[in-house]
């Protein structure tokens, strides 16, 4: 008879150094975006030091941004809140006589 151990975090959102969700997928969009800014600059002629400090800052303010949103909104939270906002408050009712 075999015994199986289960993986408690099978069903569970993945997660990168405390960014959850799909706050990975839009660091990754971040980042290739950030190489593809590098590569155009590098070929329109910038100067390599600028090219590398300003992907490196637009990087790390990305990365900051994106890792307080998931920090304050968690998984699901923005997208919560984004949908509690196109809830109407009130629910007009029409009758036609």
């Amino acid at each position: 008879m075999y015994t199986y151990r289960i993986y408690k975090a099978l069903g569970a959102s993945a997660v990168f150094k405390g960014i959850a969700g799909r706050f990975i997928w839009w660091l990754g969009i971040v980042f290739v975006l950030l190489l593809l800014l590098f590569a155009l600059l590098y070929l329109l002629g910038v100067a390599l030091w600028i090219c590398i400090m300003l992907v490196t800052v637009i990087g790390t303010g990305c990365f900051l941004l994106v890792s307080q949103l998931s920090k304050k909104y968690g998984e699901d939270g923005w997208m919560k809140q984004c949908c509690q906002k196109q809830i109407p408050k009130k629910i007009k009712g029409f009758y036609f006589l």
